[in-house]
């Protein structure tokens, strides 16, 4: 990957989410999230470079976070989503028990390689 104008803008917003994250993760009000970032661009424009570095400066900063493959955490999601059905039965929304317990663990998540390939996987 090369140095390019065009990702100085994404580090940029990158950098002003890395500043709101504390107070996001301090027990904010509820519905005060700061937005998320969607990267996207040619294969080689550093998308993955910058996240990773983002969520480097994450980990060092001690916030909760998840980087993974969008494919595994869909993995990991249907997995939950299966276990809780078999465990508890008829749970009211089980898809809710399951977010819970990501944003607990989790509460920023790093996507990368993001492909929905099913319309099951677009829903959730």
């Amino acid at each position: 990957c090369r140095h390019s104008e065009a990702q100085v803008p994404c580090l940029e917003r990158l950098e002003r989410l890395l500043a709101e994250l504390p107070a996001a993760t301090a027990g904010a009000a509820r519905g005060t999230a700061p937005r998320g970032i969607y990267i996207y661009g040619d294969p080689g424009a550093g998308k993955t470079m910058m996240m990773d570095m983002f969520h480097e400066l994450v980990q060092e900063a001690g916030l909760p976070s998840r980087r993974a493959h969008f494919h595994d955490f869909m993995l990991d999601m249907n997995r939950d989503l299966h276990r809780i059905r078999k465990a508890v039965g008829g749970v009211q929304d089980p898809l809710a028990l399951v977010a819970q317990g990501f944003v607990r663990t989790s509460p920023l998540l790093c996507f990368d390689e993001c492909h929905v390939l099913n319309v099951g996987d677009a829903l959730l």
